[in-house]
């Protein structure tokens, strides 16, 4: 995916981190709209986090992205969305994808879920090659469960991984302009 912006209120806490784009990606000034630099979707290191943890709510933690432009061109892989327990100043260099973050869930990709638990990389029953222009992707950790839920223009598409560390645990959002 290209570019993803902050939706209201239910966003990206406060912004994206503006420090952890990489070379490969521009976040703009406020810290609400990214994009990656690369048209042809070759190059990785479109992983953002957001700027502050995520703020808690009665269902649990949630956020969601809108994507204002994608790639002229199909992509192996697709937007990734999760969490992760990993602070941005503790991320190392510029990960190529979010599964080189510690503690971080994430579901995307060509359709699977990286759980931090198992350290496996599973299939699952959504693929986000099939996300539009102008479409909303939005994840949900659970309060009780820990179980990360994937919406798609805020209908709940698929279930990601569960026992995510959601009331010991400071999580921010996680992003990956992959694909």
């Amino acid at each position: 995916e290209k570019s993803s912006e902050r939706e209201g209120d239910q966003g990206v806490g406060e912004g994206f981190c503006r420090s952890r784009g990489g070379d490969n990606v521009h976040i703009s000034e406020d810290g609400l709209v990214a994009r990656h630099l690369d048209d042809t979707g070759e190059l990785m290191g479109g992983v953002l986090l957001s700027a502050r943890p995520l703020e808690s709510g009665r269902a649990g933690l949630y956020f969601e992205v809108e994507l204002k432009e994608l790639r002229p061109d199909a992509c192996f892989d697709g937007l990734t969305v999760g969490v992760t327990a990993t602070r941005p100043p503790q991320v190392q260099g510029d990960p190529p994808t979010v599964e080189h973050i510690p503690k971080t869930w994430a579901v995307g990709y060509d359709g699977q879920m990286w759980d931090s638990g198992t350290e496996l990389l599973t299939y699952v029953d959504w693929d986000p090659r099939c996300v539009l222009e102008g479409d909303t992707v939005g994840v949900l950790v659970t309060a009780q469960e820990g179980e990360l839920l994937v919406f798609h223009n805020g209908v709940p598409c698929c279930p990601g991984p569960r026992g995510i560390p959601v009331s010991s645990e400071r999580l921010y959002a996680v992003v990956d302009l992959l694909g």
